[in-house]
């Protein structure tokens, strides 16, 4: 059995998550009350399915920054669909045209060979074009009580899509752990050349990493149009400046083959509670970007410096 030291060491951010939010709690009242958690829980789940699906695209040597622009399609996608198919069909459908969508930016990294952050640039700006293109730059505001229900249940006080979303970190977890997919996604971000003299077929999990991510994102995007009953085009502009941050404080390596789901969580658990801090103290939005901005680049730099001393040992 693993000793406590030893699981605060392998989920030190979580933990200094935790340490942070009893930090906050003790110095501004209003942190604890209930509106302010329920908010906070509530906030989770969109950013969080971004940040894992992003996750799982680096610790298989891939970036991708379309997050952002494949939650506002998922979201105006299945908000159009909804009227007209029901809430269930809509999003089986949202979901299938967002795997369509990340298996065509699969497929040219992986049978193109074109660099990942240029392909998933273009579909950044072509998805986020086909949102606008959809609703005609207009919101569409959601009636459906199935997707009210889903963005306000909670099952105690923990609201129904933060539960989903901390069982889809559970299952990828134990993928990435204990599963064949697993062990080799973490082999083709370590190394593709090692991995492709052990038969491992690196197109394939590059190709498959592109469709997770999307899927995900889309479920990010689903959960937020639930959240705010609109599916809005211009939603989640700054998702690679959120996402990122959230991604690397979890301790995923940009340069690949290093990552887990329960670290992640500890990530956007950590970046939340540092926006919610900032909403507390009323930090107007510029500054906020200007404190995530600030935050992404120390991260980079951190995760380049601790890349080049790793390779010295």
């Amino acid at each position: 059995m693993k000793s406590i030291s030893s699981v605060v060491k392998n989920q030190k951010i979580l933990f200094i998550s935790l340490v942070f939010a009893a930090f906050l709690a003790l110095i501004n009242e209003s942190f604890w009350t209930q509106n302010n958690i329920f908010g906070l829980l509530i906030q989770l789940p969109a950013s969080g399915m971004a940040a894992l699906g992003l996750a799982l695209s680096l610790i298989c040597g891939e970036l991708n920054i379309s997050m952002g622009s494949m939650m506002a399609f998922s979201g105006v996608f299945c908000a159009m669909l909804i009227p007209h198919v029901g809430f269930g069909p809509a999003v089986l459908l949202t979901l299938l045209a967002s795997a369509i969508l990340g298996a065509v930016t699969g497929g040219v990294v992986s049978f193109l060979k074109i660099d990942s952050f240029v392909v998933t640039l273009a579909m950044m700006i072509l998805v986020r074009g086909i949102a606008l293109a959809l609703c005609n730059q207009t919101p569409v505001v959601v009636t459906d009580p199935l997707a009210i229900d889903l963005g306000m249940r909670t099952i105690g006080p923990i609201p129904v899509i933060t539960i989903l979303f901390l069982i889809f970190i559970l299952v990828f977890e134990f993928l990435l752990k204990y599963t064949v997919f697993g062990r080799n996604l973490y082999a083709v971000g370590g190394s593709q050349v090692i991995a492709k003299s052990t038969g491992t077929n690196v197109k394939f999990y590059i190709f498959i990493i592109f469709v997770i991510f999307a899927v995900l994102s889309a479920v990010g995007g689903i959960f937020l149009m639930a959240r705010l009953n609109t599916g809005s085009p211009i939603i989640a502009d700054d998702g690679p400046l959120t996402v990122i941050p959230m991604v690397i404080l979890g301790g995923t390596a940009l340069s690949g083959g290093k990552g887990s789901a329960l670290n992640t969580l500890g990530g956007v658990l950590f970046m939340s509670l540092l926006m919610n801090a900032m909403n507390l103290y009323n930090i107007t939005l510029n500054y906020q970007l200007l404190i995530k901005g600030v935050i992404l680049l120390i991260m980079v730099v951190w995760d380049k410096y601790m890349e080049n001393r790793n390779k010295k040992v």
